[in-house]
């Protein structure tokens, strides 16, 4: 998960765990004011991170550098799906071997999911507002833009 998405979900909690029947939005704001003092010294100062270095990984000089930032970032987070799939494309040999790859994954992450209970039809039509799903459509994202590039899709 993304630091801004982390940020996003403690937020909806924090907001859910402190709201009260007939807040108005000048009480919402202040819950918001709240919320960001709380945790400010902890977002600036906390800049290594999975995500953190996952971001480095795409902003690298090289190849190199990037699989060195990106393995960082799996090591901090195993389950960062975002720097897996980065991985795999930077390691690669091909095409065809990025396809069966991210084909894999794609099966486990479904596994998951489903475990998890999100792949139900109460969160059908709102996959992306759920803040857990969203590798798995950037991971889908990636994967159709692999179909395109092989010519299997267009």
């Amino acid at each position: 998960m993304k630091k801004h998405e982390k940020r996003l979900k403690e937020f909806q909690e924090f907001i859910e765990e402190n709201y009260e029947e007939g807040m108005e939005q000048e009480d919402l704001s202040r819950l918001a004011q709240l919320f960001n003092r709380q945790h400010a010294d902890e977002y600036f100062n906390n800049i290594d991170e999975s995500d953190d270095y996952l971001e480095r990984a795409q902003y690298a000089y090289d190849e190199k550098e990037a699989i060195k930032f990106t393995k960082k970032a799996l090591k901090l987070n195993p389950e960062n799906l975002d720097a897996e799939v980065y991985l795999m494309v930077l390691t690669s040999k091909n095409m065809h071997e990025l396809y069966t790859r991210i084909q894999e994954t794609l099966d486990k992450q479904r596994k998951k999911l489903k475990d998890e209970g999100y792949l139900t039809d109460e969160y059908k039509g709102a996959f992306w507002g759920v803040i857990e799903t969203r590798p798995f459509i950037r991971l889908w994202y990636r994967y159709i833009n692999v179909l395109i590039e092989m010519g299997m899709m267009d």
